[in-house]
């Protein structure tokens, strides 16, 4: 398998056709909602509060509903944000506050690995995240569902019995096995176990059988 580069004029029009869809929902209709940024950069919280009730701009209504703004209590006000190191606040320190912090990894190497293709290693990191569409992740939503596996239809539909548990992927991995002479995995990490004590060219082969397995 070949990666070829493209051309830096192909990249930007992708990136293009990418940005549009994202903001509008039409590869070809550059945006959708135009933010007047100038005329609300410099606004303040305590300007958009009359009498001890909201007074938000009308325009501004089009980015959040208006059941989304804070009850507002008569009492003191308290510092919700923590200054970082420097005793600054900034967008980017909020931002790394709230945001959802995962373990550090120690297979994100093989898994962008120059011999796997980037779709390839973007399905799978998905996969790895626990970010793929499944019966599994919508109910964590809420949602009621009858969950069967598609491929087999012996069990709920979960990434944990789609990669290792069916019956049409075990048969594959048992196949797999056959030619790298190798147990079923029941994991990823016993998937990049059978690779540890392979030559490069065989573990990038592994790689690549097993990932385009998975995903």
């Amino acid at each position: 398998m070949s990666v070829y580069k493209s051309p830096k004029s192909v990249i930007k029009e992708c990136e293009k056709i990418i940005r549009n869809f994202s903001w509008s929902g039409d590869p070809a209709v550059k945006k959708l909602v135009t933010v007047k940024w100038d005329e609300n950069k410099d606004l303040k919280v305590h300007q958009l509060i009359v009498n001890g009730r909201w007074k938000v701009p009308e325009h501004m209504y089009r980015f959040f509903d208006k059941s989304e703004l804070l009850v507002l209590a008569h009492g003191k006000d308290i510092q919700i944000w923590e200054t970082d190191l420097q005793g600054k606040f900034s967008v980017s320190s909020a931002a790394q506050l709230i945001r959802k912090k995962y373990p550090i990894t120690r297979w994100e190497i093989n898994v962008w690995d120059p011999c796997i293709h980037p779709y390839t290693s973007t399905n799978l990191w998905k996969i790895l995240r626990g970010a793929c569409a499944t019966e599994e992740t919508v109910r964590k939503k809420g949602f009621l569902t009858v969950s069967n596996c598609y491929l087999c239809g012996n069990n709920q539909d979960t990434m944990e019995h789609i990669l290792w548990q069916c019956d049409f992927s075990v048969q594959i991995w048992h196949w797999l096995g056959g030619l790298f002479q190798c147990l079923n995995p029941m994991s990823f990490q016993e998937v990049l176990q059978v690779a540890k004590e392979k030559s490069g060219a065989i573990k990038a082969i592994w790689f690549n059988c097993a990932f385009n397995t998975m995903t």
